[in-house]
């Protein structure tokens, strides 16, 4: 379920992005919304289960709340920084799950992630906070989660390796 909610957000943002006439910059949150819908696809056909999780719960009521905060203020930077605290929030545990295991998280996905929305930044066509918002905040989150990650893999194997002589 996770990785249509995350869908959901991506899809959103790129409305938003849309509608501010950000042009080819708006592509990465829709190629991103595209893959997280066929990576969650292919989980079920390798037998996970659509389950409801409290995080999911929190991302689908905000996202429906992101909504209705742009429909009704008729302002997309609303709802994108809500989005961006909503994703900030349910991110948290893969943060921490990659702080205590280095190992379970792919720190390339992540880089790779970082350097899309970097990329997006300079193909905007109108430069606004609505959407050069969420690509900021992705590069950040996303690169800084990945050199975290490639730190603390280096900072583990030079500790095995004095252990081991």
């Amino acid at each position: 379920m996770t990785w249509y909610l995350w869908s959901l957000v991506a899809f959103i943002v790129f409305g938003a992005q849309h509608l501010e006439n950000a042009g080819k910059g708006a592509h990465a949150s829709l190629i991103t919304c595209l893959f997280l819908v066929v990576i969650g696809t292919l989980s079920l056909f390798r037998g996970h289960k659509l389950r409801w999780r409290g995080k999911d719960r929190f991302v689908l009521i905000a996202s429906m709340v992101a909504i209705g905060l742009w429909y009704f203020s008729n302002d997309t930077l609303y709802s994108v920084l809500l989005l961006i605290l909503v994703e900030f929030i349910a991110f948290v545990p893969t943060f921490v799950k990659g702080v205590k295991d280095p190992y379970s998280e792919s720190a390339f996905f992540y880089m790779l992630a970082g350097l899309k929305y970097f990329s997006s930044l300079f193909s905007f066509d109108a430069f606004n906070y609505a959407n050069m918002m969420y690509p900021l905040y992705a590069v950040i989150c996303y690169g800084s989660f990945a050199m975290l990650v490639f730190y603390l893999r280096m900072k583990y194997k030079k500790s095995a390796e004095i252990l081991t002589g």
